[in-house]
């Protein structure tokens, strides 16, 4: 049975539905946290930037469901309510606190975003499921941490971008990791220390050109 509801039901007051992918979770709020804390950003624009990242992720979320026509009932309802609650932190932080540099920030996250809607619309294949989808996801969750050094200091500067490059960095072995355990599970044969070192080339690179 096709879980594909009539617009009027659409709105029906249900369960909100909240993106299930844990990593993007922690990829999102632990740089927005972080950042604010160190920071010492006030707790008024702190907590209007952290609600507007919420509705902007969960409103992602409820948007690809429509658009894999997997919207459970009263999705619509919720994504107008994610909406309503970006647009108006948006409107708070730009002309309350005069944030006006975030609009460099929320360009390029609303770009990828986007690219992320049209491939989830065409594509057979999951774009998050793809190893530049992956690393596309992870320096748009990322972009929060910038987001949070203009709400504590006011402005954009070359430490909030070397933050954000700093959290891409970190983040970005999970995907080579993750495949990793992937292939490994794959593997119906024992995986000997040959197929240790084979599996996880990716990674062993990825960490010594960090270092």
């Amino acid at each position: 049975m096709q879980n594909i509801h009539t617009p009027s039901l659409m709105f029906t007051f249900t369960r909100p539905p909240i993106p299930q992918e844990h990593g993007a979770w922690f990829m999102l709020y632990v740089p927005l946290i972080t950042i604010l804390i160190s920071l010492n950003a006030t707790i008024d624009s702190s907590l209007v930037l952290i609600l507007t990242v919420t509705g902007a992720f969960f409103g992602q979320h409820a948007t690809i469901l429509f658009i894999r026509n997997r919207a459970p009932k009263g999705t619509g309802l919720w994504l107008l309510i994610y909406s309503l609650l970006f647009a108006v932190g948006c409107i708070i932080l730009l002309s309350t606190y005069a944030l006006f540099d975030l609009i460099y920030i929320g360009t390029p996250a609303a770009i990828a975003l986007f690219w992320l809607f049209i491939r989830s619309r065409f594509a057979r294949k999951r774009i998050d499921r793809t190893f530049s989808g992956e690393i596309l996801a992870i320096a748009g969750l990322s972009l929060t941490a910038p987001a949070a050094a203009i709400v504590a200091t006011g402005h954009l500067s070359q430490t909030a971008m070397g933050l954000w490059g700093l959290y891409v960095l970190f983040f970005g072995s999970s995907v080579l990791y993750v495949k990793m355990r992937i292939l490994a599970v794959q593997k119906k044969s024992g995986i000997t220390f040959k197929d240790r070192i084979t599996l996880g080339s990716g990674l062993i690179i990825y960490h010594i050109a960090l270092l």
